[in-house]
């Protein structure tokens, strides 16, 4: 009986909407109470900052480039940087330009959905308004600085024009499908399934003259990129994607981001459960034929991103890439209730509506508010809504101007003397590479150890393949790589990695148009240089049998509570979980105490042989920093005593095996591979 009344009432409430005089005044409400809730959630994530750095060095004139000394396209989003550069070009500033930009965009793309819906009120506020209100990935995403709602909004007109249009406009469908791709290369499983549609079912209307014309954006900005980067593909591509972590591991870690994803935004995984669930259904009723209809197009679209999505590992950012298959989902859903008789629809309204209603109130109790959960994913909004929201920021940005991040990055700034400013990029090593090195400036180079930013690190595999989280992969630092990067002087790398790494550089430091320069891009994209970085890998990364002066402090440890430990230094030696690491010394060591440091507060284990034998082990606890250890980075220090027959006998090989973390299981260590900085011995 209570759900009978619920259904009434849904009746009742369906035809109040369809009033025409009521609808009318909806069509005002509905997007001033969207745009309300976007200024209510509205941030700026870290990561935009990665991009306003690169548009801040080309406004400054040195062009496309993170740190100015080398091209590397450390951005994914080639449109929406565009878009950010000609709006910062007038403003000077980025905070608000970056905020009001995604709000623009955000309300482009509802006002479109709710224009191409707007002859069905039922479908605008049941399908469209209510389940883009309930939904916490795009209320937190579309203004989040993020190109996200320039996603949507161009799939928003890709999937209009092709389920609305009588006619294919193959002009305009081309080069929305090129926005797209150069909005997000990703974005293209959602392309695919509608291209191959056309092709089977449109071909002796196709024009091709149309279709080439409109792919001129997208082939002019790779011919762009592989000329001035050395690469089409961002240099992310190589960092999250070249990690060496094993295909079930990041299908694993892919199943977790779907579990926090429904965890924490119930109605939105309601409505991608039912674009999958239609596929499903019309593919097993009429079988081929099924693969004629547009809506089935869509909803496997949706179903073959989320299956990258899957493969890929998801993302850190809890809900970040599920915007643009609930754009995609929300219309295919509207459009099919279009289709549908008067009666169907109703049904079909009220069966989403009330779906996402009733999830929405039940998710409010399972939402899990963890800043950074042990699977890796965090709530980034909820990590820096107290220093980059927009109220938070209003009117002169304090909240913002406070923070650590930006008030060391200003710091650094002030440090480079003004006579070496555009002559020699200072060096840095951050693992921060948004805020920080936005407000560094342009004048200090980084070196980013997740290799974000960096051509050479992305393309190094992680030594450490079970001790990572996702989306911050630590590689270590080779040997000799900062000098390298501050003087051009590689002598001190290991020799086949040197010549990797000056073929490198040569693609995205040397003049433009130089001549050794093409020359080394097109071996270096035939793969003439793969063979010495496979060699540094299996020669080294992978080597566990080392000298005991690789980990041996050349001076006492306490030196290391002194003076400010080089971070590139510290990545050197990067011990893999559960795996023993030898360091074997050419004479006997005899010693009483054992000196560690570590980056992470993780358990290790220390085993004394002689002549083969062991002598004794001991192990490392969690020990916070003595006070004069704060500024630097090293998160644990300890003095272990070693045992009897040790100090008595000494020893010729101290074998490392890192034990984990003592909160973190699995593959998580907060992103950062446990790095054993230095020992050394009384």
């Amino acid at each position: 009986m209570a759900f009978e009344r619920l259904i009434e009432r849904g009746k009742k409430v369906a035809a109040w909407v369809e009033r025409p005089t009521v609808f009318r005044v909806l069509q005002i409400v509905l997007p001033l109470a969207f745009l309300g809730l976007l200024v209510a959630k509205a941030w700026l994530a870290e990561d935009a900052y990665i991009t306003f750095r690169v548009i801040d060095n080309a406004l400054h004139g040195y062009g496309l480039r993170w740190n100015i000394d080398e091209r590397v396209q450390v951005y994914t989003h080639p449109l929406w940087m565009f878009a950010n550069l000609l709006v910062m070009a007038c403003t000077r500033e980025e905070f608000f330009t970056g905020i009001g930009l995604s709000l623009v965009v955000s309300m482009a793309c509802y006002l479109l959905l709710q224009r191409g819906y707007r002859a069905q009120p039922l479908v605008v506020v049941g399908m469209l308004f209510l389940p883009l209100a309930m939904s916490r990935s795009i209320l937190e995403f579309f203004v989040s600085g993020l190109e996200n709602p320039l996603a949507s909004l161009l799939l928003a007109v890709f999937f209009l024009m092709f389920l609305r249009g009588k006619r294919v406009p193959w002009f305009w469908l081309g080069l929305t499908a090129s926005g797209l791709l150069l909005t997000r290369f990703d974005l293209v499983w959602f392309v695919l399934p509608v291209a191959l549609f056309l092709l089977a079912t449109q071909w002796h209307r196709l024009r091709w003259g149309k279709v080439l014309l409109a792919s001129l954006p997208l082939a002019g900005w790779c011919i762009f990129s592989l000329l001035y980067y050395g690469f089409v593909f961002p240099n992310t591509k190589y960092a999250k994607l070249n990690t060496g972590i094993a295909w079930d591991d990041t299908i694993r870690q892919g199943l977790r981001y779907y579990a926090d994803f429904f965890w924490n935004d119930m109605p939105s995984c309601y409505l991608l459960v039912l674009a999958v669930g239609y596929a499903a259904y019309r593919l097993v009723r009429h079988r081929w034929e099924a693969l004629y209809d547009r809506h089935v197009m869509v909803a496997l679209g949706v179903v073959i991103y989320l299956g990258y999505l899957l493969a890929i590992g998801g993302d850190y950012m809890s809900g970040r890439f599920f915007t643009a298959p609930l754009t995609v989902t929300l219309i295919l859903l509207a459009d099919v209730a279009w289709c549908s008789t008067p009666q169907q629809r109703r049904i079909w309204v009220l069966f989403v509506a009330m779906g996402v209603l009733v999830l929405g109130l039940i998710g409010r109790y399972t939402e899990v508010i963890d800043v950074v959960g042990s699977n890796g994913i965090a709530n980034e909004r909820q990590f820096y809504k107290k220093r980059t929201s927009l109220l938070g920021n209003l009117p002169d940005k304090k909240a913002l101007d406070t923070y650590h991040w930006v008030q060391s990055g200003r710091a650094l700034r002030h440090t480079v003397p003004e006579g070496l400013r555009g002559v020699m990029p200072q060096m840095e090593t951050r693992g921060n590479a948004g805020m920080n090195p936005y407000f560094g400036g342009p004048h200090i180079a980084y070196i980013d150890p997740f290799g974000l930013a960096d051509a050479l690190l992305a393309r190094l595999p992680l030594v450490d393949r079970r001790s990572w989280r996702i989306g911050h992969f630590v590689r270590i630092l080779p040997a000799g790589y900062r000098q390298f990067r501050e003087t051009g002087d590689a002598s001190a790398m290991d020799a086949d990695l040197a010549v990797y790494a000056q073929a490198l550089h040569t693609i995205i430091a040397d003049p433009f148009w130089s001549w050794e320069r093409l020359r080394t891009l097109v071996a270096f994209q035939l793969g003439a240089y793969d063979q010495y970085r496979d060699r540094y890998v299996a020669q080294v990364l992978q080597r566990t049998d080392w000298p005991l002066s690789r980990i041996t402090h050349p001076r006492q440890m306490q030196v290391l509570l002194d003076e400010v430990v080089d971070y590139a230094e510290a990545l050197n030696m990067t011990i893999a979980v559960g795996t023993p690491y030898r360091f074997s010394s050419p004479r006997l060591v005899k010693a009483k105490a054992l000196h560690v440091a570590a980056l992470k507060a993780c358990h290790f284990q220390f085993d004394f042989e002689k002549d083969g034998q062991v002598l004794g082990t001991v192990r490392t606890g969690e020990v916070r920093l003595p006070p004069q250890a704060q500024k630097q980075y090293i998160d644990e220090y300890e003095m272990l005593v070693l045992p009897p027959a040790v100090r008595r006998g000494g020893f010729d090989t101290l074998v490392v095996t890192y034990a984990g973390h003592p909160r973190l299981p699995g593959p998580s260590c907060m992103g950062m591979a446990p790095t054993l900085l230095y020992v050394s011995f009384d």
